[in-house]
């Protein structure tokens, strides 16, 4: 007997809900507008916009700029290496140079026409893309692929 009756109670309560909502509905649908009460014509006030200061984050050490180097140089690892799924043994190298440093990934394989085959370059520039901030900020200069041996050629694509 508890048992029917509170589902009853359930029941109802879902019903009037809806014939409540229904009703709220019809009547937002059929109410003809109404004539304005009153018209403001004076303009109001400039609203005070509080802002409050950013604080400028401290530039990095030499060392975390360094660590955040190697972990951009593992996560571009496998960046190359999930685009390259044929290729084994790819490795990353840091090269410093004149504006900073440069980020290789190298394998037999990598030659200076690496980024004009296929989508292999168009995928490493929208890396960088969306890299571009953290890759300049700890140093990272110019992303690209190098081969290995002694007569390589390397590619590469300036960050900023």
């Amino acid at each position: 007997m508890g048992n029917s009756l509170g589902k009853a109670i359930k029941i109802s309560a879902a019903t009037i809900a809806g014939l409540i909502i229904t009703a709220s509905l019809w009547d937002r649908w059929t109410r003809k507008p109404s004539a304005p009460v009153a018209t403001v014509t004076a303009q109001s006030p400039t609203p005070i916009v509080f802002s409050t200061p950013t604080p400028t984050p401290a530039p990095l050490t030499a060392a975390e700029k360094e660590n955040m180097r190697r972990v951009w140089a593992n996560i571009y690892q496998g960046f190359v290496q999930s685009e390259n799924t044929h290729l084994n043994y790819i490795d990353v190298k840091l090269v410093k140079h004149k504006r900073g440093y440069t980020l290789y990934a190298t394998h037999e394989y990598f030659t200076q026409y690496t980024f004009t085959i296929g989508s292999f370059g168009p995928n490493v520039a929208n890396w960088i893309g969306k890299s571009r901030s953290s890759l300049l900020e700890c140093g990272i200069t110019r992303v690209g692929v190098a081969g290995r041996g002694e007569y390589a050629s390397y590619a590469w694509y300036d960050v900023d």
